[in-house]
């Protein structure tokens, strides 16, 4: 009987929140044997996937899971250690959100767009956007633009550095 391969690297639960980071097998590329890597999201027995790391085959993924501390002369051992640091990456946000987490909180977080009622910085953000395009009969389209373009650099700078709102 073959063996199962792993396709969970690493899972943790804060709160009543549970999060892994796994390789998506619900979501194979066309004529590619591989699957998307996402973190897991699971409160109340539903889930959120967000997208993090490229893509992989089972066995590779397999093979990265399973890798020693010790194998740094492997070549897999680069992509061990970048998935230590984007789990422990969200292991902080996780724990920076609080106790009382929501789907809606975690993608908030995440995504910089607020889905609830209560306005972000990102969300206010994006509502000028959305009503300079649309205002006049787009008659503001390049203002649009403008404040796109600063939105997605500010938001470079912000995921790229320690940087904390």
């Amino acid at each position: 009987m073959a063996k199962k391969l792993d396709t969970t690297y690493k899972s943790a639960r804060f709160g009543n929140c549970t999060y892994a980071l796994i390789l998506d097998k619900r979501h194979p590329k066309k004529d590619k044997n591989t699957f998307p890597v996402a973190m897991r999201y699971t409160i109340d027995r539903k889930s959120w996937y967000n997208f993090v790391a490229g893509e992989f085959t089972e066995e590779d993924f397999a093979k990265v899971c399973n890798l020693s501390a010790k194998a740094v002369r492997s070549e897999l051992y680069e992509k061990k250690l970048e998935f230590d640091a984007i789990f422990e990456a969200q292991v902080e946000l996780i724990e920076r959100l609080g106790n009382s987490l929501t789907h809606d909180k975690i993608k908030a977080a995440i995504t910089g767009v607020d889905t609830s009622k209560e306005a972000s910085f990102f969300s206010v953000w994006q509502d000028r956007i959305n009503f300079f395009r649309t205002n006049n009969n787009g008659e503001q389209y390049t203002t649009a633009e403008s404040y796109e373009c600063a939105m997605k650099s500010f938001q470079k700078i912000l995921w790229d550095s320690n940087y904390r709102l």
